[in-house]
């Protein structure tokens, strides 16, 4: 599995409401993201299906 992720606040809101007292603000622009579809595509585990998906 390929996941590109951050650590950014809004991934983890109950743990930044657990660890601050209040709710972490929800950005405009990650509203608009959270809303748009997802791609997921299943490979084989070996490196020739990466290759072949990268390229």
């Amino acid at each position: 599995m390929i996941t590109l992720a951050c650590a950014h606040p809004a991934k983890f809101p109950e743990a930044v409401s657990k660890a601050l007292g209040q709710e972490p603000p929800r950005e405009a622009t990650l509203e608009i993201l959270s809303s748009r579809p997802t791609n997921v595509q299943n490979i084989k585990p070996t490196l020739e299906a990466l290759k072949a998906q990268l390229l």
